[in-house]
Order: structure tokens, then C-alpha cells, then sequence
């Protein structure tokens, strides 16, 4: 930044030119740098989906999934926010309840079951978090979609 400070102070025939010739590389050098590093958090971002998707049925947190991608707890999330227009949190709980619904249609397992498999702290949490979500509960849900087929 000194050096085109200082260029411009001379006021030499094309003294704006090379100013800003240094002007324009130091900006393409913020560029290269803001989309390498762009491109490291959108694969940190896929590597924390990849990881939620496999361990859904555990108890995953914030402060764990910021150690596995190297990034703060809060800064992970806004980072999440950008690439997927939803938080962590949001992220898991609808991933949850996608599984959960492909065990109500797919197997005869119970809704207690099925709470735990998803990751649920309680079936009653997983049935009304459902109900809120989906508009019915799973119990209902489930006879529902057998009765279509």
C-alpha cells in the first residue's frame, strides 16, 4: 500500500498508471486468496454433511463437528448458514426426520424404535417434533401412506 502511496505522491509521467497496475494486483491477490479459501470451507461444509448423514443416530454437537472441520463452533455454523441456507442444528434435525420417515415407510419398526435409530433424545420429542414439522404424527403418518398403497 506504501508503494503506491508513495507512487502517486510523485506525480511522474504515468504515475496513476502504475498505481493502479499495483492497485489491481494487490486486489487479484485478495481474490486468489478468497477463493482458495471459498473452496476449503465448502469442502470442509460437504465433509460435516458426509459426517451427519453416517453418525445421524448419535448425539452430535456443535462444539464436535468444529473440531473435525478445524473452524469455531460459531463460525462453522455461519459457514453452514452460506452453503446450505440452514444451521447445523436445522441441517441434523431435518436429515433426521427424512430418515425417520423412510422407517415408517419402509419397515414395521415402532415409533420408539425408530426415535432412537434417528437420534432422538425421547420418542415423545421425535413424535411431537414430527407432528410439527410434518403436520401428523408418525404413528398416523405411517398408516396414512400404507393405506395409499
Amino acid at each position: 500500500m506504501e508503494l503506491i502511496i508513495e507512487e502517486h505522491k510523485k506525480s511522474l509521467l504515468y504515475s496513476n498508471e502504475i498505481s493502479s497496475s499495483i492497485l489491481n494486483e494487490i486486489i487479484i491477490q485478495i481474490l486468489r486468496f478468497a477463493i482458495s479459501s471459498s473452496a476449503g470451507a465448502y469442502d470442509k461444509i460437504i465433509c460435516i454433511i458426509k459426517y451427519i448423514e453416517e453418525n445421524y443416530s448419535k448425539n452430535i454437537s456443535n462444539d464436535e463437528l468444529a473440531k473435525i472441520s478445524g473452524y469455531h463452533p460459531y463460525h462453522l455454523n455461519r459457514l453452514m448458514n452460506e452453503y446450505t441456507n440452514t444451521s447445523i442444528h436445522k441441517y441434523l434435525v431435518n436429515y433426521r426426520l427424512k430418515k425417520s420417515t423412510e422407517y415408517l415407510l419402509n419397515t414395521d419398526l415402532s415409533i420408539s424404535e425408530i426415535s432412537d435409530l434417528c437420534g432422538f433424545k425421547t420418542p415423545y420429542y421425535f413424535s411431537n417434533l414430527f407432528k410439527k414439522r410434518i403436520g401428523i404424527s408418525p404413528l398416523n403418518f405411517r398408516k396414512q401412506q400404507k393405506n395409499k398403497i
